[in-house]
């Protein structure tokens, strides 16, 4: 390995590490650490712990010594040599490179260690084999020299022989321990592929037990196909060409096959079996990965999310100010008693459109940190209702929905969790264009049920009966703008995914293609219970007070301070926290104090609203003051209260949601 410089083994005798071989060393060198004695130094770190070192950056190391600075040695990896349980030395592989090792590479070379250890260990039983041996020819000497002794000589023999055959015993008796024992699936096979030996990792992955695999051969059993499903010729199998070759292979992305048909990715490693310079068979080790793959593809996934939630955060949050403007233009102008019913019309079709408008800046933000969830306890069973209400009007599916009694309620965000139940409703009903049926299911489940944090969780199942996902595609539905439809945007699942993590909750689909289509979903449960909402008939807005609205937009100040002062209220604006400081100082002195403060969260520039709270905190501790952003990225959103607010505006917002708003925080004792 190019990467590779100095290569050195030490063992341990007595209280100092011995240097036994190395290759590449100069030998100035040499003669400086030719015998290390016991002290805080990375060689006897390495021997005291047991476990592998790899410093990937040498200047970093704190316990690092000098001389090897000295070297030149920018990186190092140190890998303990073990002997029944016990460190006895230490292999030093240093290069000049930083980082120069990956993980594979790593692996590797612990796997050569490990060939070294039992190198080392067949050489002391070697040894004393050959004790043994001078033993009996010292025996054998004595005896014909003293005749008279032979009968002594030969218990003595006898005796010896009976000890080399039990320390044998013992020895293969420990190398059936550490097979059985082994976490890897480790399997032989003769010349010609058959299993010749399995430990019982290898029986409990498969399934099957030692006879139904010894003898068989191992290709045609496990690794007949490639991951997708195609053919897999012995003669290109990694196995086969160590039989042939003699070479060792380390194979990462292949999956091995159970009986029942179903495979799990594999990483694993094939070396060559030899009697003197016959290869006679190989060694298969291989571990089950598919864990592993799963949680590299979640990670891969939220790279994709978040590298998407940058662009999309910045577009929506200037698109959400831009909206409020239009949204309260538009219901002021409503209230004008002099509108024609003609122009009355347009501003209703006007205010539908900046309705759809906010939903699609609302699935942009969920890519966003923006996306965090304003959360409230909510019945969960009352959203589900909703949502299958709203989805599925028009449609020629029929829905079955199944809520357990006393369904858990849930901490959520009620916009975001209506928003993911839509969409896999409205995936459902595209998957049976001919129509359906659709079952919706909600229990409660308890931790064991699903792999994440919690203890209870509300679970809800969609389910419909329609072409179903085909499996190459499964791994990626949850992508951003992945999708087989011609309808769409590619954003729904990826939006459904985002909103359930960011509840710390989980989400999981199985399918089957013309069979339909099973998505799970795992929410957190509250032990507490959400109030019954109370429909409310809407009524004229209305109301009464001294308003201050500061917000760095100017069409957001001119139309919410319009619509304000038409329905009764007294409004002055600021555009950033500093006027805004300045002009609730001089209203409260001369005693005629704002009953409301709207803060807009970001002011670039300028003082926002985090800063601005604390301000006005110090001139008057019982302010009531509502925070508003079309970008949530601050836990202020979420966690308004603990930052001083009263109340919480999310951008874009109608002039509804906002007195609305006003008035809950002004009633508020």
């Amino acid at each position: 390995m190019p990467k590779i410089k100095y290569i050195s083994i030490f063992l341990v005798e007595g209280e100092e590490a011995v240097l036994k071989t190395h290759s590449g060393l100069p030998d100035w060198f040499v003669e400086r650490i030719r015998q290390i004695s016991r002290s805080k130094n990375p060689i006897w770190n390495v021997i005291t712990e047991g476990k592998p070192v790899y410093v990937t950056d040498i200047g970093k190391d704190t316990v690092i010594d000098p001389i090897l600075k000295e070297l030149g040695i920018k990186s190092y990896l140190s890998i303990p040599i073990s002997s029944e349980g016990k460190t006895v030395g230490v292999i030093n592989i240093n290069s000049l490179k930083k980082n120069a090792f990956n993980r594979v590479e790593t692996n590797l070379l612990k796997t050569i260690a490990q060939q070294i250890e039992i190198a080392i260990n067949n050489a002391r039983y070697a040894e004393t084999l050959r004790k043994a041996h001078n033993e009996l020819e010292a025996l054998i000497q004595e005896r014909t020299a003293k005749l008279e002794e032979i009968n002594k000589e030969l218990q003595a023999e006898i005796a010896e022989r009976k000890k080399a055959e039990e320390a044998l015993e013992q020895i293969s008796h420990q190398m059936e321990l550490v097979l059985n024992s082994a976490g890897e699936g480790i399997c032989g096979v003769d010349i010609n592929g058959d299993i010749s030996f399995l430990n019982p990792t290898v029986v409990r992955i498969f399934g099957l037990e030692a006879n139904e695999l010894i003898g068989k051969p191992r290709h045609m059993i496990v690794h007949h196909s490639r991951p997708d499903g195609t053919i897999y010729p012995w003669e290109e199998c990694p196995v086969y060409l160590s039989l042939k070759d003699g070479a060792t292979y380390y194979i990462y992305n292949e999956v091995f096959w159970r009986e029942n048909g179903t495979s799990f990715s594999v990483e694993y490693i094939t070396a060559p079996v030899r009697e003197g310079d016959k290869i006679v068979g190989a060694v298969v080790t291989f571990n089950d990965i598919t864990e592993r793959k799963r949680i590299e593809e979640e990670s891969l996934r939220l790279d994709k999310l978040e590298s998407l939630g940058v662009l999309a955060g910045g577009i929506a949050h200037d698109f959400n100010n831009l909206l409020t403007g239009i949204m309260t233009t538009i219901s002021s102008t409503k209230m004008d008693p002099h509108i024609s019913a003609y122009a009355y019309e347009n501003l209703i079709e006007a205010e539908r459109a900046c309705t759809q408008a906010k939903q699609l800046t609302q699935q942009l933000l969920t890519f966003s940190r923006g996306g965090t969830p304003i959360k409230k306890l909510t019945s969960i069973g009352q959203i589900i209702r909703e949502s299958v209400s709203f989805a599925l009007s028009g449609s020629n599916v029929k829905c079955n929905v199944s809520i357990e009694g006393g369904l858990w309620d849930a901490e959520v965000d009620r916009e975001q969790i209506a928003q993911v139940i839509t969409n896999l409703l409205i995936n459902a009903d595209q998957a049976m264009p001919q129509g359906g049926l659709i079952r919706v299911v909600a229990d409660n489940v308890i931790k064991g049920a699903v792999d994440s944090e919690g203890s209870r969780y509300t679970r809800i199942i969609v389910e419909d009966y329609g072409i179903g996902i085909p499996k190459e595609h499964l791994p990626k539905i949850f992508d951003p703008y992945f999708m087989t439809k011609q309808r769409g945007s590619g954003l729904g699942l990826a939006v459904a995914y985002s909103i359930i993590r960011n509840h710390n909750g989980y989400i999981d689909v199985e399918s089957e293609l013309g069979r339909g289509t099973k998505f799970y979903i795992y929410i957190p449960a509250s032990t507490r219970r959400a109030e019954e909402e109370r429909i409310e008939q809407k009524k004229t807005p209305s109301g009464k007070g001294k308003i201050l609205i500061m917000d760095d937009e100017r069409i957001i100040r001119t139309a919410a301070g319009r619509a304000l002062s038409r329905i009764g209220y007294e409004v002055e604006c600021a555009s950033d926290g500093a006027e805004a400081i300045r002009l609730y100082r001089k209203a409260k002195e001369i005693n005629k104090p704002f009953d409301v403060v709207i803060i807009d969260l970001t002011v670039p520039g300028g003082i926002g609203g985090k800063e601005a709270i604390e301000k006005l905190i110090s001139i008057d501790p019982e302010i009531k003051a509502i925070v508003s952003s079309g970008y949530s990225n601050d836990s202020v959103m979420s966690e308004f209260r603990r930052y001083g607010f009263r109340g919480v505006l999310p951008k874009p917002y109608t002039i509804e949601e906002l007195t609305d708003t006003l008035r809950k925080v002004i009633e508020e004792k």
